[in-house]
Formats: C-alpha cells, sequence, structure tokens
C-alpha cells in the first residue's frame, strides 16, 4: 500500500516542481516485499540484485516505488518508457520526472507542468571533474582557471550538476554537447542557466508537446540548486518560468539519520510529513 512507502510523496502543484531527498540508510532493509502491491515488478527486483552495490539495488527500488506511488494515488498508468535520447518518462507523461542517485541518497523530482532535471553528485567527485574541462563551453572553462585553487573543486562540482540537470531536463542528456550551452560557476543558487547555442531543430525529438526547450530564453527557465547534505551538492533545470521549489521530507525514527533540519519548517502536509517552500523572488 503506497501509505506504507518509507518516504513522503509530494503533492502534484502547477508551476511547482517538487523535491525528495531519499536515503537508502532511512528504508527498510527488504523493499522486496512491496512486489505483492504491485508496486514492483520481478524484473525490477532482479535488476536491483545485479546492481554493484546494495545501496545501489536498494536506492533503484525506492525510485521505482516513488514513482510508481505517485502514478497509484493519482490514478495513472505506472508504465516507465524511454526517449529516443534514453530519458524515462511515463507512457501518457501525467506528469514529468528526473532521479539522479549518489550514495546513500537518491534526488527525486517531479512537476505536472514542465520538463525537468535533477543532477545529485558527491564532493569528491568534483576531483575528477578537472580532467574533463575540455568538454566544457570556453568561458566555462576560463572561470574554472581563473578560481581560487583552493575553491576550484566546489566550483568544478556546481558546474557539472548544473548542465547535468539542464541536459536532463531537455531529454537530450549527453547528446546535447556540453559546450552548446553556458552556466555559470559562481555560488549564487538560482538563474544559472546563462545562454544556450544549440538549434532546436537539430534535435526535434527533444521537443515534449508544447515546449521548444532548446530556443527559450534562459530566463524562461527556472534553474536551482536544492540544499543538500554536507559533502553533496544538486541542481535542477525546469523548463518553466519563476517555478516555486517544493522540498519534502518525512521526520524518519530518532535513531536514524534525519533530514536536514532546514527541510522541515512548515507542516503543510498530513501527519508526519514536512514541507519547505521556497518562492522564488520576482525580478525587477
Amino acid at each position: 500500500m503506497i501509505k506504507d512507502l518509507p518516504f513522503p510523496l509530494p503533492p502534484l502543484l502547477p508551476k511547482t516542481a517538487a523535491v525528495v531527498l531519499i536515503n537508502a540508510r532511512d528504508l527498510p532493509r527488504d523493499l522486496r516485499r512491496f512486489e505483492k502491491d504491485g508496486l514492483l515488478t520481478p524484473e525490477e527486483v532482479n535488476q536491483a540484485f545485479r546492481l554493484p552495490g546494495k545501496e545501489d539495488g536498494t536506492l533503484f527500488l525506492a525510485g521505482r516505488l516513488f514513482l510508481r506511488g505517485l502514478c497509484k494515488r493519482e490514478g495513472c498508468e505506472a508504465r516507465i518508457m524511454r526517449g529516443r535520447f534514453g530519458k524515462p518518462y511515463l507512457r501518457g507523461r501525467p506528469f514529468f520526472f528526473s532521479l539522479s542517485r549518489s550514495r546513500p541518497f537518491l534526488l527525486c523530482a517531479v512537476s505536472v507542468t514542465s520538463p525537468i532535471g535533477v543532477d545529485l553528485e558527491e564532493e569528491q567527485s568534483g576531483r575528477r571533474l578537472s580532467e574533463a574541462l575540455s568538454f566544457f563551453h570556453p568561458a566555462e572553462h576560463r572561470e574554472i582557471i581563473c578560481t581560487d585553487p583552493e575553491r576550484r573543486t566546489e566550483a568544478l562540482l556546481r558546474l557539472w550538476t548544473r548542465k547535468e540537470a539542464f541536459m536532463k531536463a531537455t531529454g537530450l542528456g549527453l547528446h546535447l554537447p556540453p559546450t552548446s550551452f553556458r552556466v555559470s560557476t559562481d555560488e549564487k543558487k538560482r538563474d544559472w542557466l546563462l545562454k544556450v547555442e544549440v538549434s532546436p531543430e537539430k534535435h526535434p525529438d527533444s521537443k515534449p508537446p508544447g515546449f521548444d526547450l532548446l530556443s527559450r530564453d534562459p530566463l524562461s527557465w527556472t534553474t536551482y540548486d536544492p540544499d543538500m547534505p554536507p559533502g553533496y551538492h544538486a541542481s535542477l533545470a525546469a523548463a518553466e518560468k519563476d517555478m516555486r521549489i517544493l522540498m519534502c521530507s518525512r521526520e524518519p525514527d530518532p535513531d536514524r539519520i534525519s533530514a536536514p533540519e532546514d527541510w522541515q519548517k512548515n507542516s503543510l502536509g498530513p501527519e508526519n510529513e514536512r514541507y519547505s517552500l521556497d518562492v522564488p523572488r520576482k525580478k525587477p
């Protein structure tokens, strides 16, 4: 039953990106019991066992449970498809979603109105990104080179999560050349998409109905870096202007690791669920 899921299912609201962070260490040891409720398939359970790490398998199953739980609650078909460039989507697109995992966390984002992308990385991965500078936009390359060496790893991590989130939101992933668009590398959490230099006509399958994603002005996107636990960084991109960001968490058992306290400011939901709403500031 979806009421027994060990993480919150966020409300689906217009002009809102709902974000949930799931910690594998807060989950029951065996999620396979949800197979009897139709929230997991035997194939998915087998696939989870084939993944290299136990936490990877747990997070894979948690992602499937998150999507199927939302679909069951909303009364829509929970058939997961893949687009031409590999981005998963739900048949009929009752809502858009994006998932990203970095052990022990799974970051989930959903929107009913806009294609969305998220990326989550551990800070240690930023050290490896210095070898990939040639794949970035020339202006980004220059910014990183000019960054104080002590802060360069942090800047590289911001750069990569932002670019990955945008590429995932377009539906193209790495089929969209990372050199074809530019993001900021500074610490500003919002409005970090600066320029897109690729023609959408080259990628006609990247445009869901009603969205001309690659020809949109960068200011018509919502781009945001949500707060993460220490040692991790995340970015979100959504193809709609001035979307609200709804951060959702469920209070875990006292003996388990809790979500960041600033995610539990306001009680807007049932029982022990907490929501923190970040409303974008109006531009002058």
